[in-house]
């Protein structure tokens, strides 16, 4: 089985809309196509554009600061398979007194 692996490095907030929708057109016009999506396994919601666009910018508690004894920040992630072998899987957290 072939693999592609892609990793971003970026200093913005990730889960905006526009980061979204840039990532799954590129997708579609490069004929990736999902067929369910969501945020743990299994994946049962069916794809669709709109849908992954709000997984993709849904956020929630992001790390534990032990300090504190609190989670701070905001984290999220995005999950995506196609009957063809076909997985994605995004993950973002933003800790903002710790180093990401």
């Amino acid at each position: 089985m072939k693999e592609i692996s892609l990793t971003l490095f970026t200093y913005q907030i990730f889960n905006k809309q526009n980061i979204a929708e840039s990532v799954f057109d590129s997708l579609s016009e490069n004929g990736f196509l999902f067929t369910k999506m969501g945020v743990t396994e299994p994946l049962k919601v069916s794809y669709s554009r709109e849908e992954a666009i709000s997984l993709w910018c849904s956020e929630t508690e992001g790390c534990y600061d032990i300090e504190l004894e609190k989670m701070v920040g905001k984290a999220g992630n995005f999950m995506a398979k196609s009957p063809k072998s076909l997985f994605m899987g995004s993950q973002w957290w933003h800790c903002p007194n710790k180093k990401s």
